[in-house]
């Protein structure tokens, strides 16, 4: 009996070991549009590589954060393929975002930074859908899609700051929406859409 048990106990110690292992490896996803993103951790190193494939003419943004700021940013555009290793040896230890934007999609990949190396959280891994807007002469099209319930709020600003319009559309799963703006005074003009903790802002032009 206790020697069973000593092989049980063994065993899960093995198989937590290695799901830790794992986790210092890479996970690839798809962006959308055919675009691939990898994002890699070695073991014992203090770094992540994040690559991208098949980009072409759309842009990507990469945004590593923590829960109290930004700390870097930096935008992929024009190129077929994109690799990047990013040196975290002068952060502190503590829990970490790498976040990938393209247009209307939002991947937040969470990592923990530790003395010696990087342990990437894939189960943890968020992807959002970001508000969009397209402008058709004086009317305006908001677009939401959501992965869950919350509220959606649209304000319009003129250039002087001043609210010129605002909507609240409570309790929904998604938002197409055609604002008309016909009656507005010709100029320059700041859509606001808030959905859920994401807030997004669009100039637009009558």
């Amino acid at each position: 009996m206790k020697t069973r048990l000593f092989f049980v106990l063994t065993l899960a110690i093995t198989l937590f070991t290695n799901s830790i292992k794992a986790n210092n490896g890479s996970f690839s996803y798809d962006l959308g549009g055919g675009t691939n993103v990898r994002i890699s951790a070695i073991e014992n190193t203090k770094a992540v590589i994040v690559s991208l494939t098949n980009v072409s003419n759309e842009e990507v943004t990469i945004v590593l954060e923590n829960e109290d700021a930004t700390l870097l940013t930096e935008t992929v555009k024009g190129q077929a393929n994109f690799s990047k290793k990013y040196n975290l040896t002068n952060l502190e230890a503590g829990n970490y975002n790498v976040v990938v934007t393209k247009k209307a999609t939002k991947t937040v990949q969470p990592f923990s930074l530790t003395n010696k190396t990087v342990v990437l959280f894939e189960s943890e891994r968020k992807e959002k859908f970001l508000p969009s807007i397209n402008q058709v002469g004086s009317k305006v099209d908001v677009n939401v899609l959501l992965g869950n319930y919350s509220n959606i709020k649209v304000n319009i600003y003129n250039n002087e700051g001043r609210k010129v319009y605002d909507d609240i559309n409570y309790v929904v799963l998604s938002l197409h929406k055609r604002y008309d703006l016909s009656k507005l005074t010709s100029g320059a003009y700041v859509v606001e859409v808030i959905a859920g903790d994401e807030t997004q802002y669009f100039t637009i032009t009558l």
